[in-house]
């Protein structure tokens, strides 16, 4: 009995709201469906240019994170060989394990634990640096690059600059590195 009350229910409220959107069309106010983040595609691609971050461009149009992303997508597939700013897409990322030891020259001086805290921050943490072992001499590092020269010279730069450290407090580096994934040594 509830169940044909439901119903009857249900067709009435359905032919109510169909005579109001007809009227609606009628008076020319009902358009539709409301415009949805695509209708904002050209407003976002005009915020990425200008360097606006994905979520600030979000947060500013008041749509979605996940639909800036498929507005970009898209965009890609439409422009391949347009780049975005602010778009890794054409870097790839060495997974690099490096092993440092830093020593003092001389029995008579101190400071390589300062030495090794130097390097880790100003040498390491800019590639979101993951130390094995916390009093260990293993580090793992992601390294961004376009070809294998650059992450050559980023690797060869990383060394120069631990070992300019150490000897300014007077100690010295031993430094090797793999790229875990091709196997590759510097």
């Amino acid at each position: 009995m509830l169940g044909v009350f439901a119903e009857f229910e249900t067709n009435l409220r359905r032919e109510r709201q169909l005579e109001g959107i007809q009227r609606a069309k009628q008076e020319g106010k009902y358009k539709g469906r409301k415009p949805t983040a695509r209708f904002k595609s050209s407003e976002v691609m005009e915020l990425i240019n200008q360097g606006f971050t994905r979520t600030a461009i979000a947060k500013k149009l008041n749509i979605g994170i996940a639909s800036v992303y498929r507005i970009i997508k898209t965009h890609r597939q439409n422009n391949p060989d347009q780049t975005i700013p602010g778009s890794q897409a054409t870097k790839k990322i060495a997974v690099v394990e490096i092993w440092l030891r830093v020593e003092n020259k001389t029995k008579f001086v101190r400071g390589k634990n300062e030495s090794r805290r130097q390097i880790e921050n100003d040498c390491f943490s800019p590639f979101d640096m993951v130390k094995k072992d916390t009093d260990g001499w293993e580090y793992i590092l992601k390294i961004p690059y376009t070809n294998e020269k650059e992450l050559d010279e980023t690797i060869y730069e990383l060394m120069h600059e631990a070992e300019s450290i150490a000897d300014a407090r007077n100690g010295f580096t031993e430094m090797s590195a793999i790229e875990t994934i091709t196997g590759k040594s510097w």
